[in-house]
């Protein structure tokens, strides 16, 4: 599902801008009017990623580091979800930051809901593995509210929190 959201996603782009160099796009789309076109895009990158970064679409994370062995759940709790997170800033700072009342506010919501079912999950089991999915899904919501704020400071510090803590 994600992979072929980020498809449709990169191709609505594409269409509607004419490129797909981050500078240039950036750019073209400061120019743009409040375009609901670019709205639409945004969210449909926004949902490919959360699958991604474990926000909210996380069902697959817990039942697959659970079955894991313990070296690799490791490194997939370092950095399967980060790359998610990490295009999430990348996108919502430079390109999708003209309609912040949507997106913005729907992070917000879809982290503060993340926090809350993995903070339930860490202490519903007592398998560690699944404990320790469920800390990676509470910090990506963590990761994730920093981005929403969409402050200087917010987004600093979750790209603090990504790069030290998950």
């Amino acid at each position: 599902l994600g992979s072929w959201l980020l498809l449709l996603g990169i191709g609505m782009l594409y269409k509607t801008v004419g490129t797909l160099n981050f500078s240039h796009l950036a750019m073209r789309l400061n120019h743009m009017e409040n375009n609901q076109t670019i709205t639409m895009i945004s969210l449909v990158f926004l949902v490919a990623f959360s699958s991604k970064a474990a926000l909210v679409i996380f069902m697959w994370l817990p039942k697959a580091y659970a079955v894991l062995n313990t070296e690799l759940a490791a490194l997939f709790a370092a950095l399967m979800t980060k790359v998610g997170a990490y295009a999430l800033i990348r996108f919502f700072t430079l390109l999708f930051d003209h309609h912040p009342s949507v997106t913005h506010t729907l992070l917000v919501f879809m982290a503060c809901i993340t926090m809350i079912i993995g903070a339930f999950g860490v202490i519903a089991y007592k398998d560690i593995k699944k404990i320790a999915a469920y800390q990676v899904i509470l910090s990506i919501g963590f990761v994730i509210l920093g981005l929403g704020t969409h402050t200087f400071s917010g987004v600093n510090g979750a790209i603090f929190y990504l790069a030290n803590d998950i």
